[in-house]
């Protein structure tokens, strides 16, 4: 039966301890629990305690490597899942990990899509590319389509889609300046329908274009 050998506080997270065991095993453990199993050092541990210190740990190092991965970016649910399941945590503790975030409100898959279609709309992505990013992430269709529909009522958003997708080819066109001016035309709409302009954009662009209207210079040009 193994024995508590040292309980140590951890400085930079003050509500856990360290758990010293004598056969070298360390397990993080809340204030909380070590009162309510009355843990100091020289106390022998049965197995059912043990069992219940040894889930409480695994959770815990789940939980600060789900908080880590949040700290370099925004995440989905879908993501976090994949990202905590590919280092090796039982599906027990994800899924814990995953409630108490989400209840938290670290993990919210809503916030996430309208933080990305306000991020990428006006930088040259389409609302069908940015649908496709967002299944992609893992978000859920009913989540994407309702932060579609918010950035919608907030903004014209197929002005915004317009008008992201005429500074894209104002910056490519001179890239495209050496070809015929079909070809010319056939290769901007191709990296428009690439980037998930919707069809009925890109044709009006090529209209446009078609008649001699140029393409609104980038914002770092002058007009």
């Amino acid at each position: 039966m193994p024995t508590v050998a040292q309980i140590r506080p951890l400085h930079r997270l003050p509500e856990l301890r360290l758990l010293v065991l004598d056969d070298g095993r360390r397990l993080h453990v809340d204030v909380e629990q070590l009162a309510r199993c009355g843990l100091a050092p020289g106390e022998p541990l049965d197995a059912e305690v043990l069992a219940q210190l040894e889930s409480t740990d695994a959770y815990l190092r789940a939980r600060r490597q789900a908080l880590r991965l949040l700290a370099s970016r925004p995440r989905t649910v879908a993501e976090m899942r994949e990202r905590l399941r590919r280092r090796g945590i039982p599906d027990v503790h994800v899924r814990a990990v995953l409630r108490d975030l989400t209840a938290a409100g670290y993990l919210d898959d809503l916030a996430f899509a309208r933080q990305w279609i306000a991020g990428r709309a006006p930088h040259g992505r389409g609302v069908a590319r940015l649908r496709w990013e967002l299944r992609e992430k893992g978000a859920p269709a009913a989540v994407i389509e309702q932060a579609i529909r918010e950035a919608a009522s907030r903004e014209d958003l197929s002005a915004t889609e317009e008008r992201a997708a005429r500074e894209l080819v104002a910056r490519r066109a001179r890239a495209y300046a050496h070809l015929a001016p079909e070809a010319r035309l056939r290769r901007l709409a191709g990296l428009l329908e690439r980037r998930g302009f919707a069809s009925r954009t890109i044709a009006r662009l090529l209209r446009s274009m078609r008649r001699g209207a140029p393409p609104d210079p980038p914002d770092d040009e002058p007009r």
